[in-house]
């Protein structure tokens, strides 16, 4: 976890920077406000991102590597047995194109884009009273996990990943 704070600057924040760091209690916590129709997944969209990257860099990063998690779910009793492998925290399979075409739904925490850069622009206000935009220097280095969300259908779920950790690695003796 990182913990976003500047000198003279009461406002601060914990930044996940592993996905460790976002659990099934963070997930139910985040998600306890959104309700949603029956056949309908709410994914976070956990982004492995940098800093100076997100707030600095012109061009749009299409590659960059994005972690989609379970984080609510609303079955129906008729579905609930062909959906039994679905959890909070679990992360999911899908495809790119369901991703995309997922309804955007902003919640806020301290770990949107919002709560970020309000934070960067009033630690730059601390150091650069006449500043007119964030400084680079108030942002730590590094990487951290960013948080987005979507609704997606049910049918759009292929799966879940149990585990990253194999039993048995065939290529590893």
């Amino acid at each position: 976890m990182i913990t976003l704070k500047h000198e003279g600057y009461d406002k601060v924040l914990n930044v996940p920077d592993s996905l460790n760091d976002i659990t099934p209690e963070v997930l139910t916590k985040l998600a306890a406000n959104v309700i949603l129709p029956e056949h309908r997944v709410l994914v976070a969209l956990c982004w492995k991102v940098n800093f100076a990257d997100v707030f600095f860099s012109k061009k749009d990063n299409k590659s960059a590597m994005v972690i989609p998690l379970c984080a609510k779910f609303n079955l129906s009793e008729d579905s609930k047995e062909s959906y039994k492998f679905l959890e909070v925290g679990k992360k999911v399979i899908l495809t790119r194109s369901a991703i995309e075409m997922g309804v955007h739904v902003h919640i806020p925490n301290s770990v949107s884009m919002q709560s970020i850069s309000s934070w960067a622009e009033g630690a730059t206000k601390v150091s650069y009273p006449n500043s007119k935009s964030i400084n680079i220097n108030v942002l730590p280095n590094g990487q951290f996990m960013l948080i987005e969300f979507k609704v997606v259908a049910v049918g759009a779920i292929d799966g879940v990943i149990e585990s990253d950790v194999l039993p048995e690695d065939p290529f590893n003796k």
